[in-house]
């Protein structure tokens, strides 16, 4: 049996992997998040508010924490 989507879901999920490789990576990852910060998307929010989770490993862990 296939549920109907609940009203307050969003269709789609928005993920964000940052791989490891130390300060470097870290560096490279809050570029991302300032990035997605100024690009604009529907109404009046960001790319970075549409984000529904993150995930990472080492030195991209610093950013995501």
């Amino acid at each position: 049996m296939q549920r109907a989507p609940r009203a307050d879901t969003p269709q789609t999920a928005v993920a964000l992997s940052f791989s490891g490789g130390g300060l470097r990576a870290a560096a490279f990852a809050y570029g991302v998040l300032e990035g997605l910060r100024e690009q604009p998307s529907a109404g009046s929010r960001h790319l970075l508010d549409e984000v529904t989770f993150i995930t990472s490993v080492s030195g991209g862990s610093i950013t995501a924490a």
